[in-house]
């Protein structure tokens, strides 16, 4: 192929080898993590959503909240008043169609999945 999955995935922190220079806003970055990419205002989406974007099993706020768990638990228990709030801020801002945030994930068309 053309290598594009392959330097998204190391732009984003998702593959640990690296070669080159990034600069965002005109500042050199060192990503490694994905923590580090979401930190420097990078978002991931993936090609294959069903395979490695989504946890098909889990519903709309869980998979909304993912990147956010360390924000959003006390150890293993998650703060689910704060889970619920940035679930329906982020349903409001990327306008997905959803009769719930409860709802599974897989239930959703692919466009709002």
């Amino acid at each position: 192929g053309s290598g594009r999955t392959e330097i998204f995935d190391r732009l984003f922190g998702l593959s640990a080898e690296t070669a080159g220079t990034v600069t965002i806003d005109g500042r050199p970055a060192r990503i490694t993590t994905p923590r580090e990419a979401i930190e420097a205002g990078l978002a991931y989406v993936t090609e294959d959503r069903k395979r490695s974007g989504l946890v098909l099993t889990g519903d709309v706020r869980e998979n909304l909240c993912l990147a956010t768990l360390d924000r959003m638990s006390a150890g293993p228990v998650m703060n689910a008043r704060a889970e619920g709030r940035a679930a329906t801020r982020m349903i409001e801002t990327l306008n997905i169609r959803t009769a719930s945030d409860r709802l599974n994930v897989a239930h959703l068309s692919g466009g709002n999945q």
